[in-house]
This record gives structure tokens, C-alpha cells and sequence, in this order.
């Protein structure tokens, strides 16, 4: 809340500083009007731009042209290198697998051997298992196709070969012990 006893001091206070100001002499007063000067400036500097040379737009054309055949050649080379890792992955990846496929024919071979000697119902576990595996392995390869460096998927390739192998030796120790 401000009292009227302040008011009056403020408004006489105003008053006594707008008399002093109005006493006093100014220090500079411009000899004359900047604003045609600054106008000539502006004028000039747009006087100076030069118009675009004849041959400006065919040298952008060239430029956008170089531009394009340099991506289309970039992404080609791209595509090529890309091209040659899949197939040294694909090389690589059959190599890890060809020691496991070798122990499968033979694992096949004696449980062919073998299922004459098994009753229906564990032929039909056998089968069911293996097509489980068989299963899984086929994924596993389709994502490689996708991504054939994921080294996570190599893993579980691999171990899903060492599974492949353990349940073919289960089958070839119960072959020995019931001998």
C-alpha cells in the first residue's frame, strides 16, 4: 500500500530532475540528416552484384550430374564388397557345420540300423526330436541369410549342433547297453 505522502515526494522528485535535465545544455547535435548516406551505401553494394555468368547453370548441371554418377558407383562398389562377405561368412559357416554333418550321416546311418530294433512309439520320439532340430537349424540359417556375420547366431548354430550330437550319442550308448 503506498501512502500520498509518497506519491508527492516521487512526483516532486520527477519534477526537480525533469527541470534540471531541461537546464542543461546538449553536448552534440548532428551536423546533418545519416539516413540518405546509409541509403547511397546500400545502393552501391547492389550495384556491385554482378549478374550469374551464361555458363553458371550448366556447371550446376555438371556438378549434379558428377554427384549422382559418384553415388551410383559408390553404391555399387558398396554392393559388391557387401556381396563378396556374405559368401566368405557362407564359407565360413559351412566350414564350422562340415565336421557336424559328416557325424550326422553317420549317426543316421546306425539309427536306421538301430530302429528296426526300437519299438514304434520311441521311433516316433526319435523322429519327432529330430525334426526339432532340424527345425531349429533351419531358422537359425534363415537369419543367417539375413545377417550372415551375427556372431550370436554362429553360437547358437554351434550349439545347436552340439545338441544334434549329444542326442545322437544318447541313442548310440543305449544301442551298446541293450547289446
Amino acid at each position: 500500500m503506498t501512502n500520498d505522502s509518497d506519491n508527492t515526494v516521487g512526483s516532486i522528485e520527477e519534477r526537480r530532475i525533469a527541470n534540471a535535465a531541461a537546464s542543461l545544455e546538449p553536448i552534440y547535435s548532428p551536423e546533418r540528416d545519416l539516413w540518405p548516406e546509409i541509403e547511397n551505401r546500400i545502393s552501391d553494394t547492389d550495384s556491385r552484384i554482378k549478374p550469374m555468368p551464361k555458363w553458371m547453370p550448366y556447371a550446376l548441371a555438371a556438378s549434379l550430374l558428377m554427384t549422382v554418377v559418384s553415388l551410383g558407383v559408390s553404391t555399387n562398389l558398396y554392393l559388391n564388397q557387401t556381396n563378396s562377405v556374405v559368401t566368405a561368412s557362407n564359407d565360413h559357416i559351412d566350414a564350422i557345420e562340415q565336421p557336424y554333418m559328416l557325424a550326422r550321416v553317420s549317426y543316421l546311418e546306425e539309427m536306421v540300423v538301430q530302429g528296426e530294433e526300437l519299438s514304434p512309439e520311441i521311433r516316433l520320439v526319435l523322429k519327432e526330436n529330430l525334426e526339432i532340430i532340424d527345425k531349429a537349424i533351419e531358422s537359425i540359417h534363415s537369419a543367417l541369410e539375413v545377417n550372415p556375420n551375427d556372431a550370436q547366431l554362429i553360437d547358437k548354430l554351434i550349439q545347436t549342433r552340439e545338441q544334434e550330437m549329444a542326442f545322437f550319442r544318447q541313442l548310440t550308448k543305449r544301442r551298446v547297453t541293450t547289446i
